[in-house]
């Protein structure tokens, strides 16, 4: 600091450039401040997306042993989190440990009672397919007699008949 050669009442002025420098110092050390909690706030807000994704994907399942497998993980996350608890009863909390035993053991059940079906799992699926298929060629055909000359129209009546609707739409 800079030390004027004259006093005000015993007191030393600083050089009004220093000071403006040192105000600019602040003005910067706060923005700089600023952005750092923003970033810190957004990167936050992100990992909380995140962790909600994961959440909802946990809540989802396409078939049962799927289903038992996440709940496996969610009703262990619960026996975990019960367990961390002063107030924790063993015999209330033993619901979700039986019940996790209950999803381990239906997901050893599953595969040989599935087996035991899969014939007719197999014969099922083979049908459900073929009235997809009949359905597919019903529309084709209808779209193609009500406009025959029109090349968008047979367009889509082939993207039907071809049966695959991923590649159809990336176009």
């Amino acid at each position: 600091m800079r030390i004027m050669p004259y006093a005000v009442f015993g007191k030393q002025k600083k050089d009004p450039a220093v000071e403006q420098l040192e105000y600019e110092v602040a003005r910067y050390r706060e923005d700089y401040d600023r952005l750092v909690e923003q970033a810190e706030r957004e990167c936050e807000e992100r990992r909380q997306a995140i962790r909600e994704r994961a959440e909802a994907q946990m809540r989802r399942a396409q078939d049962w042993p799927e289903a038992l497998r996440k709940q496996i993980t969610l009703m262990a996350r619960e026996v975990a989190e019960e367990a961390a608890d002063p107030e924790y009863v063993a015999e209330e909390g033993a619901w979700f440990t039986d019940a996790t035993n209950a999803c381990r053991k239906a997901l050893t059940l599953w595969p040989v009672a599935q087996a035991a079906r899969q014939a007719e799992i197999d014969e099922l699926t083979d049908r459900l397919f073929a009235i997809q298929a009949e359905i597919r060629e019903s529309v084709a055909t209808q779209l193609e007699a009500d406009n025959p000359d029109n090349s968008g129209w047979c367009h889509v009546a082939g993207a039907l008949r071809e049966n695959d609707p991923e590649s159809w739409l990336d176009w």
